[in-house]
């Protein structure tokens, strides 16, 4: 994709690896899915809203937060999926195409970044165990 990340070390980074499978949501419907979970996680976080700027940037304060990066790979006739996540819970970078800020500029707290891995978890967890039970599901949890 030609993506890289941009930023220091004591963010948050983490990259998530499965399987599509007909149980899940497939490849477009995560490019919506991603951003509404991390949003709903910086929300508890931030003191003040988070937006979403499409399809894969979360802003605060016009102010670039958290990145997403998304992309589908197949092998041996399989569809992967893998998703990048950066949040600036720390430091935000020193860029010149954008303005950024970090969890601790809009808290005033240091943020542990454990805790956004197991909020994050438990988040696509409940997607992955109820989306193929009821599809209408995902839009209540989001």
């Amino acid at each position: 994709m030609g993506k890289k990340w941009i930023s220091r070390k004591g963010n948050f980074f983490v990259s998530i690896f499965f399987e599509l499978k007909k149980t899940l949501p497939d490849f477009k419907e995560f490019s919506l899915i991603n951003p509404l979970i991390i949003k709903k996680i910086l929300n508890e976080y931030s003191t003040f809203k988070v937006k979403i700027k499409w399809p894969n940037d979360l802003l605060i304060r016009s102010k670039k937060v958290c990145g997403i990066l998304q992309e589908l790979i197949q092998f041996e006739k399989r569809n992967f999926l893998i998703i990048g996540i950066g949040i600036n819970t720390l430091h935000c970078p020193i860029s010149k195409t954008f303005e950024a800020t970090s969890l601790l500029e809009c808290s005033n707290k240091l943020i542990d970044n454990s805790e956004i891995l197991n909020n994050l978890k438990k988040n696509y967890e409940t997607i992955f165990c109820n989306y193929k039970f009821n599809k209408k599901l995902l839009k209540k949890i989001l």
